[in-house]
């Protein structure tokens, strides 16, 4: 197990939620939490913030699939899938604020921690993946949330927009330096513990260890 950033987490990877896990499960406990400690790795100029595991499950030939106009390796989320999902719904919101207020150049972070095209660098499963790439490639989606996941996850982007608006309407003229550090501490500040495993056997034990501990 060794310590990583996100964005060292999402190189060279498209990860995907296997459809034997729930769905997103977080609520306004959690994404309180989670805004309070990213504001607190830019007001306590605090440099690194410990966030929980990642545990992937990966197959030693490790399979691809084009992505844009890479081919990725393709790993399953074993556990860390709420963290994932919040940040990177969080890291939507905060790009499209920036490129509104003119930084286009965060155009090109869009395929590095969201989407391209068609695909999402982190799929999610059951019957809220096209629900989740609508959200964080439009703001809105097509489909109407009525699965008790899609409206989780819905109601996590509109909690978090709604948080970001606020740190905006105080920041005023510090706007675009408050967006950027967001950013920074999102992909470079969150320390996430990260564990791949190979052999599909462990995958049960697994599972069943790291999800006793979180949220029921």
């Amino acid at each position: 197990m060794e310590k990583k950033t996100l964005s060292n987490i999402l190189e060279g990877k498209i990860f995907q939620i296997p459809d034997y896990q729930r769905g997103y499960a977080w609520e306004e406990k959690q994404w309180k939490d989670f805004v309070q400690d990213i504001d607190a790795l830019i007001d306590d100029k605090i440099i690194s913030h410990y966030t929980g595991t990642i545990v992937i499950y990966q197959p030693r030939n490790k399979p691809t699939e084009n992505y844009g106009t890479k081919r990725l390796e393709v790993a399953d989320v074993v556990h860390g899938q709420q963290r994932l999902t919040t940040c990177s719904i969080y890291l939507s919101i905060i790009i499209k604020e920036l490129i509104k207020i003119g930084q286009d150049g965060f155009n090109a972070k869009i395929p590095i921690y969201l989407y391209s095209g068609s695909k999402s660098r982190l799929r999610l499963n059951n019957d809220t993946a096209d629900f989740y790439l609508d959200l964080i490639s439009k703001g809105v989606s097509n489909l109407e949330a009525s699965a008790v996941h899609q409206k989780r996850i819905y109601d996590a982007y509109c909690f978090l927009k709604n948080n970001i608006s606020a740190q905006l309407a105080k920041k005023l003229d510090k706007g675009e330096d408050y967006l950027r550090d967001l950013f920074d501490a999102i992909i470079r500040k969150l320390s996430f513990s990260f564990y791949p495993i190979e052999e599909e056997s462990e995958i049960g034990m697994t599972f069943e260890l790291m999800n006793s501990r979180g949220k029921n």
